[in-house]
Protein backbone atom coordinates (compact mmCIF):
# COMPACT_ATOMS: atom_id res chain seq x y z
CA UNK A 1 0.00 0.00 0.00
CA UNK A 2 1.30 3.43 -0.90
CA UNK A 3 -0.11 6.60 0.66
CA UNK A 4 0.64 9.89 -1.09
CA UNK A 5 -0.24 13.11 0.69
CA UNK A 6 0.14 16.75 -0.29
CA UNK A 7 1.86 18.88 2.35
CA UNK A 8 -0.43 21.87 1.77
CA UNK A 9 -3.63 19.87 2.27
CA UNK A 10 -5.17 21.52 5.30
CA UNK A 11 -8.48 19.71 5.68
CA UNK A 12 -7.22 16.13 5.45
CA UNK A 13 -5.17 14.47 8.21
CA UNK A 14 -1.84 12.89 7.29
CA UNK A 15 -1.92 9.09 7.37
CA UNK A 16 -0.31 7.34 10.32
CA UNK A 17 2.42 5.01 8.95
CA UNK A 18 2.68 3.19 12.31
CA UNK A 19 -0.72 1.63 11.67
CA UNK A 20 0.65 -0.35 8.71
CA UNK A 21 4.14 -1.16 10.03
CA UNK A 22 3.61 -4.97 9.97
CA UNK A 23 2.74 -5.01 6.26
CA UNK A 24 5.92 -5.82 4.30
CA UNK A 25 4.57 -4.17 1.14
CA UNK A 26 3.76 -0.90 2.88
CA UNK A 27 5.98 2.07 2.28
CA UNK A 28 5.63 4.94 4.76
CA UNK A 29 3.49 7.73 3.46
CA UNK A 30 5.06 10.04 0.90
CA UNK A 31 4.48 13.76 1.41
CA UNK A 32 4.86 15.89 -1.70
CA UNK A 33 5.72 19.55 -0.93
CA UNK A 34 3.67 22.32 -2.55
CA UNK A 35 0.83 19.96 -3.35
CA UNK A 36 -2.73 20.04 -2.08
CA UNK A 37 -5.35 17.30 -2.17
CA UNK A 38 -6.62 17.82 -5.73
CA UNK A 39 -3.53 19.40 -7.35
CA UNK A 40 -2.76 16.14 -9.16
CA UNK A 41 -5.89 16.64 -11.28
CA UNK A 42 -4.88 20.05 -12.62
CA UNK A 43 -2.51 20.43 -15.58
CA UNK A 44 0.79 22.03 -14.62
CA UNK A 45 0.66 20.91 -11.00
CA UNK A 46 2.93 18.26 -9.43
CA UNK A 47 1.41 15.30 -11.30
CA UNK A 48 4.88 14.31 -12.54
CA UNK A 49 6.11 13.87 -8.93
CA UNK A 50 3.05 11.73 -8.11
CA UNK A 51 3.67 9.51 -11.15
CA UNK A 52 7.40 9.18 -10.32
CA UNK A 53 6.51 8.20 -6.75
CA UNK A 54 4.03 5.56 -7.91
CA UNK A 55 6.48 4.24 -10.52
CA UNK A 56 9.27 3.94 -7.93
CA UNK A 57 6.98 2.15 -5.49
CA UNK A 58 5.79 -0.32 -8.12
CA UNK A 59 9.41 -1.01 -9.04
CA UNK A 60 10.27 -1.63 -5.36
CA UNK A 61 7.32 -3.99 -4.88
CA UNK A 62 7.34 -5.93 -8.15
CA UNK A 63 10.85 -5.29 -9.46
Amino acid sequence: MLLIHGKTTGWCNRPNPNRWRGNRRFRPSVVIPDMAHFDWARPGDPLRKVLETIDGWLNDVWG
